[in-house]
Formats: structure tokens, sequence, C-alpha cells
């Protein structure tokens, strides 16, 4: 099966691993993208696989 993801990714390693029968993870790097839908031929893409998480310190 070949899907198009993006020219973005050209050369690269991108990571397709079925987590349920006919639903795909794609990954690049440690960042999962989003989810591959077999049946529906179609990606939906996570909210933002960079966003950078901030944890609030405590007051002392």
């Amino acid at each position: 099966m070949k899907v198009s993801l993006s020219r973005s990714f050209a050369g690269q390693d991108v990571e397709i691993k079925e987590v349920e029968d006919g639903i795909w993870v794609v990954s690049f790097l440690d960042y999962d993208l989003g989810s591959f839908d077999q049946v529906a031929k179609r990606v939906e893409p996570v909210d933002d696989p960079f966003k950078i998480k901030v944890l609030l310190m405590s007051p002392v």
C-alpha cells in the first residue's frame, strides 16, 4: 500500500504501525503525527505533536 503524506518527508523515515484492525499510527522521530484509517483512506492529524509541554512549579 502506498500513501502520500507530503514532500516534506521525502527521503525521511516515517513509521507506520497498525494499532487496531485497519487503523495505523503515523510517526516521525518520536512524534505521532496522526492516524491513518485504511478503510476511509484518510489521515487524521493529532492536535500538535510538537507542542511544548510546560509543567508549572509548585510554590514553596
